[in-house]
């Protein structure tokens, strides 16, 4: 094609989820008054974080991997787990899915599948039963970040996508070594794992703003004015 002399077309309105989305849109050259910090009615059910203990696991340590929709970038993380947690006593291993995509489908998955369960369980039930989340990128993570639940990033080879990494800094891998190490550190001690209050607090403004479930009412009346 050749050049037309018109813009790209952009939105005339932005509504931001977070404080973070927010400032991507300004620094892009939007003008502040039509860029609105109003949260997102899809993530309504996220709270504020309030102040959580974790709770004493006596059965092991049971570790939620999270994968993306791109299971070639997630299959390497679930290699990972596994290769970290092999003879560790006391480690479990589960994967939670995309809603789109099954990385358990994925052939090399044939090789992990004794060691690692693929949960069937609520968003809330995989969240609450966990000890700690592995993700590459994923919302289930800052969710459960928010909730007071240590997580953990593998960085994946490609691009990485997460947005609280952006928000705060989580502990990262890219070693199976690195990640094996850190499993037998939180055995040792679970509760220097466990994210500060006022960290969780600063990530949520970043990403879901308030967390009071009212963005819709927010977008409805930047709307109607």
């Amino acid at each position: 094609g050749e050049p037309d002399g018109l813009a790209a077309p952009c939105p005339d309105e932005v509504f931001a989820m977070g404080t973070l989305g927010r400032d991507h849109f300004l620094s892009c050259g939007y003008p502040k008054d039509r860029v609105h910090l109003t949260g997102s009615p899809r993530y309504d059910h996220v709270k504020a974080p309030v102040s959580a203990s974790l709770a004493p696991n006596e059965k092991g340590l049971r570790l939620l991997i999270v994968a993306s929709l791109d299971t070639t970038v997630e299959i390497d993380m679930v290699e990972a787990a596994w290769a970290a947690a092999d003879g560790l006593p006391g480690v479990s291993l589960t994967v939670r899915d995309h809603p789109f995509s099954r990385v358990e489908k994925h052939p090399r998955f044939t090789r992990f599948a004794p060691r690692v369960a693929v949960s069937s369980k609520t968003l809330e039930e995989d969240i609450s039963s966990a000890d700690v989340l592995l993700f590459t990128y994923s919302t289930v993570a800052e969710e459960a970040f928010l909730k007071g639940k240590p997580v953990w990033q593998w960085l994946p080879l490609s691009y990485n996508a997460s947005a609280l990494v952006e928000a705060c800094a989580v502990p990262q891998f890219s070693r199976a070594d690195g990640l094996r190490q850190a499993l037998k550190d939180f055995q040792e001690n679970p509760k220097a794992f466990q994210p500060d209050l006022s960290l969780r607090k600063d990530a949520c403004e970043k990403l879901f703003f308030r967390g009071d479930g009212l963005a819709a009412a927010r977008i409805a009346q930047t709307l109607s004015q």
